[in-house]
């Protein structure tokens, strides 16, 4: 087993030599960017792991994150660990998710970790989980990439 990173800028560095070819925005899109996305951890074969800041500007009325942010939080999430594992460039063919409670503006970040389900020539099949400041889940998501 690999061991675990934990430094930002070292996964960061791992994914730009792994997607390379691809360029800058299939790397760190402008999306995982602007949501405030920082690479926590990444264990080979097994997970990614980031955290991302509240924006207020993504709050809903009842004070907590919109819920369709959070889902594009796990894809952002998704897309990054999609070429970490294989180098290639993925499609989101299915992302669904479940709400077990709110992230509150006030938590200031909330974290998502993919991890790998399985792997074949044409697909990657992984789920996620996000958790609040406290480390409590929060949602769960499942994603199916397809390898373009």
């Amino acid at each position: 087993m690999t061991d675990v990173m934990e430094n930002h800028d070292i996964i960061l560095k791992r994914l730009a030599e792994a997607g390379g070819e691809l360029g800058d925005h299939f790397v760190t899109p402008p999306c995982f960017i602007t949501s405030g996305g920082i690479f926590t951890q990444y264990q080979e074969g097994c997970f990614l792991a980031c955290r991302f800041s509240h924006d207020k500007s993504l709050i809903n009325p009842g004070g907590s994150l919109q819920g369709g942010f959070l889902m594009a939080a796990f894809d952002n999430v998704f897309g990054p660990f999609s070429i970490l594992e294989s180098g290639r460039a993925a499609v989101t063919l299915d992302l669904n998710g479940t709400f077990l409670r709110p992230l509150m503006e006030s938590d200031r970040f909330y974290s998502v970790r993919a991890m790998m389900i399985e792997r074949s020539a044409r697909f990657l099949v992984m789920e996620g989980e996000a958790r609040d400041a406290c480390g409590r889940l929060a949602a769960r998501a499942y994603s199916r990439m397809f390898f373009l």
